[in-house]
């Protein structure tokens, strides 16, 4: 995921790659995501999260893992009926 990305997006862009990718300094990655994870990253509800929270570099946002990830509220242990409507 981007760390920064222009606020006029409708969605920020993501990737979901293995283990043997190595990310550059200007990308946040999250170890272990599932595909649940990446559901919600690119969600609407998220980037709406994102423009609330995130600090602004002009208008642009900047991605902050602690401020913006560690922050979000996530369900914990959603149901396998509750996943399927993701995946």
């Amino acid at each position: 995921m981007p760390r920064r990305s222009s606020e006029n997006q409708k969605y920020i862009p993501l990737g979901y790659f293995d283990s043997i990718n190595i990310a550059g300094d200007t990308c946040a990655t999250v170890p272990n995501a599932t595909l649940y994870h990446f559901v919600i990253l690119h969600s609407i509800m998220h980037l709406s999260w994102i423009k609330q929270i995130s600090v602004r570099m002009k208008s642009d946002i900047s991605y902050s893992m602690g401020i913006v990830y560690n922050n979000f509220p996530w369900r914990e242990n959603p149901t396998e009926k509750q996943l399927k409507k993701f995946v």
